[in-house]
């Protein structure tokens, strides 16, 4: 998979609702383990910008941790944003539910 660019993901973001931007900052919460990690930082700056400016982003990502590998950063905060959406729609259709009864029930029927 090609890496993601910055304006795709702050496309995306955008794109969301509150309710969606809600749900992901939990589901990144419990995904890392920490209240605030580093894809949950960088989500909340480019929430943060209604216009997409490089040079600003730049200037941000210096002060980071993560300045050196930031694309690596920003390819597995879209993994994170696609997965939380997924799994959000997974909870509200009849067939996600259904779905993710079926995969219990393999699942407990495999471990005895």
């Amino acid at each position: 998979m090609r890496s993601q660019s910055l304006f795709e993901v702050h496309q995306l973001i955008h794109s969301m609702t509150p309710h969606e931007k809600r749900y992901f900052k939990l589901f990144a919460t419990f995904t890392g383990k920490k209240q605030s990690n580093n894809y949950t930082e960088l989500f909340d700056y480019l929430n943060a910008r209604e216009k997409y400016e490089e040079a600003a982003f730049l200037a941000f990502l210096q002060a980071q941790t993560y300045a050196a590998h930031y694309q690596s950063t920003l390819y597995h905060l879209m993994g994170l944003l696609i997965r939380s959406l997924q799994s959000l729609q997974t909870n509200r259709s009849e067939a996600g539910k259904l779905r993710e009864l079926v995969g219990g029930a393999r699942i407990l029927f495999e471990k005895g």
